[in-house]
């Protein structure tokens, strides 16, 4: 069953497609993340049912596959359209993924805006990220997950370094940066391409 509001026809071959299309990005986005106040761990609780959700989204995503709704694209030329495909949806549940593995958002931690709307979906921003997984301190079940984070980090410093012109961003994240250690380069420039074609897509900012 397809992520609609209540208030939606039951039909629908009614609903626009792209709408529909980034509402079930942002349902998994919304339960995935910004909801989910635990790790994604097996002896949590709402492992099962982040799990669910996980599939679910990615089952919807397939069938709306069929009716070629399109995305919202942010490049150099502005604001355009393209069309769902495979390799689309592959980039959207291993973003959805990236966001289930991020620790649980601090709702405390004010310092940074959490989100904005982009294109009817609200998207976690890089800097309320970076300062999520400097802040969270990680438990012992969890330190496995150390070196993915400092990589995580590290692509998402560089990647602010490039996009910002905020003195206040760019003093603080080179100051973080020099404290950064044992950086595999690699896999954070695999994160750097990941979250750069997310961000393309509008799945953050």
């Amino acid at each position: 069953m397809l992520f609609k509001r209540k208030e939606q026809p039951q039909d629908l071959s009614k609903i626009d497609k792209d709408l529909l299309l980034r509402a079930n990005i942002a349902q998994g986005i919304k339960h995935l993340y910004f909801d989910r106040n635990r790790l994604f761990f097996p002896e949590n609780r709402d492992y099962n049912k982040l799990n669910e959700t996980f599939e679910h989204i990615r089952k919807n995503l397939s069938e709306l596959k069929e009716r070629q709704p399109r995305m919202l694209i942010f490049g150099d030329k502005g604001v355009e359209y393209e069309q769902l495909n495979d390799k689309m949806i592959d980039n959207i549940m291993e973003y959805l993924k990236f966001l289930l593995y991020l620790p649980p958002p601090n709702r405390m931690f004010i310092r940074w805006k959490k989100s904005f709307e982009i294109g009817k979906m609200k998207v976690p921003t890089l800097t309320y990220i970076l300062f999520s997984l400097l802040d969270y301190k990680l438990p012992n079940f969890w330190l496995d997950k150390l070196d993915e984070y400092s990589n995580e980090t590290a692509a998402i410093i560089d990647i602010l370094g490039e996009v910002s012109d905020n003195p206040k961003i760019i003093s603080i994240i080179s100051k973080i940066k020099e404290k950064i250690k044992d950086i595999n380069e690699g896999e954070k420039e695999d994160y750097k391409k990941k979250i750069s074609e997310w961000m393309r897509l509008g799945l953050m900012i």
